[in-house]
């Protein structure tokens, strides 16, 4: 018979989650504030690049539950 185990998940997932969210909250946050502080007019390109900081610090806003939840095997 065939076993499926996801042990890896318990002790991989949670240590890389940990630093794309050390890492992910305050160096979107910056891409954030420099473009909403910026003195010029906003080009599609600032435009894009605010949304794609904006959803990724969305995304780093659910790791601390993933996280927990990884660590506690799932459950």
């Amino acid at each position: 018979t065939c076993v499926y185990r996801e042990n890896f998940k318990r002790l991989l997932l949670p240590p890389v989650y940990s630093v794309v969210l050390a890492a992910g909250l305050p160096l979107n946050a910056c891409v954030i504030a420099q473009i909403c502080t910026s003195r010029r007019a906003l080009t599609r390109t600032a435009v894009y690049t605010l949304n794609l900081a904006l959803a990724d610090l969305l995304y780093a806003c659910s790791l601390p539950l993933l996280i927990y939840n990884y660590a506690q095997g799932d459950h």
